[in-house]
């Protein structure tokens, strides 16, 4: 396969390991698929858990450190509160519900009851404000909601708690409501607050998005972009949108991978929008679009593949790499193939026959999330085989299939068709093809005939590998376009009820058993500290909701604190507690509809502890550093010989004469057992490295570093593509002002030259333009030593040759300062330069930069006291090492 078509997602996810194979991605069964190229061998990345653990959001929490839920589409949502508190004679409860900017509120609710008086008519408005008019509050109650815009003030905060809430507390980005409760006569108190202050709930038109076929909107100015449940826009803007930039890294902080739009094939979106708007008609009459979506996801907890996977089994939507290389998507209605292969191309197979042997199941139990049942995610009429049901020996067998983004019982019951389709093929087969096979490459159906076993029909292609023997081995199941066939009347099924509190009271079951316990947890990435946990059986009816709280033993009923889901949905976590103390908790199961509870069931106390002891030092036997494409360090080492040793920790700082106090951690601890020897191996930044190692016990208190620092220094950039990084003298590196003189060698041993210049009047400098992708970020690094010269200037070049478009940075070598970046054009973007000291005398400088052409040309420059043009001196000049430029992420 060509190198190209691997890389477009995998770094996105960290991935270990690609191969070139076709896997469906799996949501519950083969849901979607991603593809890398012609071949579909990504899935195993984007491939979450069997079952989709998605927590109901409509309800209010109190954590220390609370979930950022974003979302598309319209639903309901409670949220964390983070302010309740007295101000002026009012009580004010401040709620956040997710992230910003989201498009209108469609409904404010007072425990679950429509709250009348507001009315949002601005879409992508600041904020919206007024007074309650439903009993029992009245205009008791008042809302003020901020839709997340970035600029907005914050309201009633400031009036109600001056002095603590000023202008300046914006929460900016952030959907927020402030509800005010005001005092009324004693007499008329508990009619008008039967339970104490409502509880606020929002249904809302969620995240604008990009919709490439209106003409009135820019992808670059989200301020045109408008609100869609269209499931092809939500995954556009989860591939691509920007939330803001990081105000310590500069970097763009996305809602999920946050691709740049040159890596999107748009015109396939836009295909797929067109599928997901098609009519389809329903059984009650009317219709509705084919693929729409809504709903939440957590973006600090959840994985970016599970969120992905859960937009992409919406609209039964597929993601491959198209032949420009660039991430397309296609799926949701059928398309015959184009490929027809025949037994004249066969050389072999293995063939899987009959349905009802292959089945792994014939009945789907569906989950969807309803709006005419408050957006709680329920029982869909389940979808039967019935042929299989009576054929197999096993006779009903189910699998889940959750759509918890799906919110038309319609929609969930023809992805189910589909799925059901898919999963169970009346045929398999797994063919060897000449080279004719390759066609089938990239493909995601094909048509095979082959007469000896009858079959003349459309298969899905589910893997492909080319040999080195020049045949194709093609994995396929029949698929056809029945499976996308709908006949309303007969297929829809029976929608649920709805549920109605007042007329169909809810029996919530008592929790039984429930376990309580300590758990550790690694915060900040390197330490571990205390938390306390409550386990339960799952009731029998699943559809219910966990809830619980703890607080210290003794601390009287303001001491609850709520217990969050961490990715389990019968189990409750709080973090983190105190070493020492005495904890108690509590947990109950919640009705899905009306917020029914049952009885609090205590789980018990427990008292935290934690092992306070250090470990005594480990060994630090070696640093050394791996040449190759990807440079890397290799550590060895012996853990410490202490019995409570559990796990090491690196440290690290870069650059000359850099001590203990300037270090950062480096990755995450590695587990090694007492005096246990192993080595360790991380990526080798550019410059001198400094590194320390200490142990750490489970509780993650640190031992002494172990004696002695390592140093090592790299001047290679993982993915060079320069040609004679440490030969100046050669030809590929274009002498303008310079002439190379006499080999020397690096601070890191290898090859070094002189570049003295020249007695001429103008630039004295070296460039080397290499190939990149439009869009790529670029960095030119090179290790200098000078020579009568002190300062120096990097550029960046979007062609060969131009200087209409680039970036220029003056550095200091001496003192170790890069001015700020300047620039001409608007080709080159976001410029970051860096400068270190890796000896006495030699320093790695280098320039960062988004490239917008297919070109970088990097170039570095010899400068006097005034500039870059100057009448040179033959005795002056700079000995250059390691001159490398490569494509950064």
């Amino acid at each position: 396969m060509p190198a190209l078509l691997i890389p477009i997602i995998t770094s996105a996810l960290s991935a270990t390991a690609l191969s070139s194979t076709a896997i469906a991605a799996t949501a519950f069964i083969s849901a979607n698929v991603i593809v890398a190229g012609a071949a579909l061998g990504l899935s195993a990345l984007l491939s979450p858990d069997t079952a989709q653990k998605v927590a109901s959001q409509q309800y209010q929490s109190r954590q220390a450190m609370p979930t950022l839920l974003y979302g598309y589409g319209t639903t309901k949502l409670g949220g964390t509160k983070f302010e309740f508190d007295t101000g002026r004679g009012v009580y004010c409860d401040g709620l956040i519900h997710c992230a910003g900017p989201v498009n209108r509120v469609v409904q404010w609710m007072l425990n679950d009851q429509n709250a009348t008086g507001f009315n949002d008519t601005t879409a992508m408005g600041q904020q919206v404000s007024g007074d309650n008019l439903t009993a029992p509050w009245g205009a008791n109650v008042s809302i003020d909601t901020h839709k997340g815009i970035n600029d907005s003030a914050p309201g009633y905060l400031t009036d109600v708690l001056a002095g603590r809430w000023t202008a300046d507390h914006k929460l900016r980005g952030l959907f927020y409501s402030v509800m005010v409760a005001r005092p009324t006569a004693e007499k008329n108190f508990q009619k008008a607050y039967p339970n104490g202050p409502p509880a606020l709930y929002v249904v809302a038109e969620l995240a604008p998005v990009y919709d490439p076929r209106d003409a009135t909107q820019n992808w670059d100015d989200p301020a045109t972009w408008k609100y869609s449940d269209n499931v092809a826009l939500a995954l556009l803007h989860y591939l691509t949108a920007i939330r803001g930039t990081d105000s310590v890294t500069g970097q763009p902080v996305p809602y999920g991978f946050g691709f740049a739009h040159s890596r999107i094939d748009l015109p396939t979106f836009i295909a797929y929008a067109n599928v997901c708007d098609q009519a389809v008609t329903l059984k009650a009459g009317g219709t509705e679009k084919r693929y729409r979506i809504g709903g939440t996801f957590d973006m600090g907890a959840e994985e970016r593949r599970t969120v992905l996977n859960r937009i992409l089994s919406t609209g039964d939507a597929e993601i491959y790499q198209g032949a420009n290389g660039r991430i397309a998507v296609r799926g949701g209605e059928w398309t015959a193939p184009t490929v027809t292969i025949t037994e004249k191309h066969i050389l072999g197979y293995d063939f899987e026959g009959g349905a009802d042997k292959l089945a792994a199941f014939n009945r789907l139990k569906i989950s969807f999330s309803d709006p005419k049942n408050d957006y709680q995610v329920i029982e869909a009429d389940p979808w039967d085989d019935l042929a299989s049901q009576v054929a197999s020996p096993n006779g009903t067998t189910t699998q889940d299939l959750s759509l918890p983004m799906v919110q038309s019982h319609a929609q969930a019951r023809r992805l189910a068709k589909i799925a059901m389709a898919k999963a169970n093929p009346t045929y398999k087969l797994t063919l060897t093809t000449d080279l004719y096979g390759l066609l089938a490459l990239g493909e995601r159906t094909i048509k095979i005939v082959l007469p000896e076993l009858g079959i003349d029909t459309t298969f899905l292609v589910t893997s492909f590998t080319e040999a080195a023997d020049g045949t194709c081995k093609i994995g396929v199941s029949s698929f056809g376009p029945e499976a996308y066939a709908w006949t309303p009347g007969a297929e829809e099924g029976v929608a649920p009820a709805v549920a109605d509190a007042t007329k169909q009271p809810t029996i919530v079951p008592d929790v039984v058993s429930p376990a309580f316990a300590i758990e550790r947890f690694t915060a900040n990435g390197n330490v571990t500290v205390l938390g306390v946990k409550v386990t339960v059986a799952p009731p029998s009816n699943t559809t219910f909701k966990l809830v619980g709280r703890t607080r210290i033993v003794g601390s009287g009923t303001a001491g609850w604190v709520d217990m969050s889901d961490v990715g389990n949905l019968w189990s409750l976590s709080y973090r983190p507690v105190n070493e020492g103390q005495n904890y108690e908790a509590q947990v109950a199961f919640q009705a899905p509809f009306n917020g029914t509870q049952g009885p609090w069931v205590s789980a018990g106390t427990l008292t935290t502890t934690a092992d306070a002891v250090a470990p005594s030092a480990p060994t630090y036997t070696s640093v050394a550093l791996k040449t190759g494409a990807a440079p890397a360090i290799t550590h060895a080492f012996k853990q410490s010989p202490s019995t409570n040793a559990r796990s090491l920790q690196f440290l690290r700082a870069v650059g000359l004469g850099k001590v203990l106090a300037d270090a950062a951690v480096v990755g995450p601890a590695v587990s090694e057992s007492p005096n246990q020897s192993d080595t360790w191996e991380d990526v080798a930044p550019l410059g001198l490295s400094n590194y320390w190692l200490r142990a750490l016990n489970a509780s993650g208190v640190a031992s002494p570093v172990a004696d002695g620092t390592k140093t090592v220094i790299n001047s290679m950039q993982a993915g060079n593509k320069t040609t004679a990084p440490y030969d100046f003298a050669n030809a590929a590196w274009i002498k303008v002002g310079l002439t190379p003189g006499a080999a020397s060698t690096g601070p890191d041993g290898n090859a070094a030259t002189m570049l003295a210049e020249t007695a001429a009047t103008g630039s004295h400098y070296l460039r080397q333009p290499v190939p990149i992708t439009s869009g790529q970020r670029v960095k030119v690094a090179f290790f200098v030593k000078a020579v009568g010269r002190d300062r120096v200037r990097l550029n960046l070049f979007d062609a060969a040759g131009s200087t209409a478009q680039q970036t220029a940075v003056i550095i200091t070598l001496s003192t170790k300062t890069a001015a700020a970046p300047t620039y001409a054009g608007t080709n080159i973007t976001n410029a970051v330069a860096e400068v270190t000291q890796v000896s006495s005398d030699w320093y790695c400088v280098s320039l960062t930069a988004t490239v917008a052409s297919t070109v970088a040309d990097g170039r570095i420059y010899l400068m006097d006291d005034v500039g870059a043009s100057y009448l040179g001196d033959t005795a002056k000049g700079a000995i250059l090492s390691g001159g490398t430029i490569a494509v950064v992420t």
